[in-house]
């Protein structure tokens, strides 16, 4: 009874390495299974996906377009932009991008074994010339406008100017009362006369100067108003 049943078991090893072989053999042969992804038809905003056909025949789920953008930091996570059910389907065109930007495709073949990834692309989008680029075309009419404003007001801007440096100086310097000289404000004696500046007032008289804490002129001998 053991000897009649042996060829049996042997039979079910047999259909289960055959088995498990095909498996694996499928597992293998199912990488790849997505070939030539190529793009076409590039323009500021879009471009074309096409691919080669599924040949997987494990039971086909869907494809799925995959996208990443190139960033300061280097490339973003990759994000779904579509899945297609259909097998037949082999071509998607990809909108929505950012001119002048460069982004990375790929599409999965997904089955009952498995995802598999095809190759990946790169592809940048087209741009304005520059001279037809936001940025540059409000740089160039601030331009415009402050070029025309100088030329008209150049009177009212430069009596600015002289007035914003006239205080200025008003700030950083002070005149001598009796040389007419241009002292610093921190400097509260005069390097030319000699006369001291914050102690020091003209008389009415005489036209000398002397100490303000004094009541009357030593020059004259008269006395300050006030």
């Amino acid at each position: 009874m053991v000897f009649r049943r042996k060829p049996i078991i042997l039979l079910l090893f047999l259909f289960s390495f055959i088995c498990l072989g095909a498996i694996r053999l499928s597992q293998t042969a199912y990488a790849g299974t997505i070939l030539n992804l190529s793009y076409s038809d590039v323009t500021k905003t879009s471009v074309h996906l096409s691919w080669s056909k599924s040949e997987d025949w494990l039971g086909f789920q869907y494809y799925q377009v995959r996208m990443r953008t190139k960033g300061i930091f280097g490339w973003t996570d990759w994000e779904i932009v579509q899945t297609i059910n259909d097998m037949g389907t082999l071509s998607y065109t990809v909108t929505g991008l950012t001119q002048g930007t460069t982004y990375q495709f790929k599409v999965i073949d997904n089955d009952l074994v498995g995802p598999a990834d095809s190759n990946i692309i790169s592809v940048t989008t087209f741009s304005d010339p520059l001279y037809l680029q936001p940025l540059f075309l409000v740089a160039v009419a601030i331009l415009s406008v402050s070029a025309i404003g100088i030329f008209f007001f150049r009177g009212d801007i430069i009596r600015y100017i002289n007035t914003y440096r006239a205080k200025r100086k008003a700030r950083m310097y002070r005149v001598c009362p009796r040389c007419r000289q241009t002292v610093p404000i921190n400097i509260p004696i005069c390097p030319y006369c000699g006369l001291d500046i914050t102690k020091s007032i003209r008389c009415e008289y005489c036209n000398e100067f002397y100490d303000r804490s004094l009541d009357k002129c030593p020059n004259c001998g008269a006395r300050r108003k006030g």
